[in-house]
């Protein structure tokens, strides 16, 4: 699901923005990760 979404928004962004969610896709996983687990921290605290 969360690829066909990603593909959906690669469709309109041109060249530059490609190169840039390529070069940063890894970081921003990461952070939406730590985000998740922290949000869920907070819940169960």
């Amino acid at each position: 699901m969360k690829n066909v979404v990603l593909n959906e928004v690669k469709k309109e962004l041109n060249w530059k923005e490609r190169i840039i969610i390529k070069l940063f896709t890894k970081t921003f996983t990461k952070v939406y990760n730590i985000c998740r687990i922290n949000i869920i921290n907070k819940m169960i605290k």
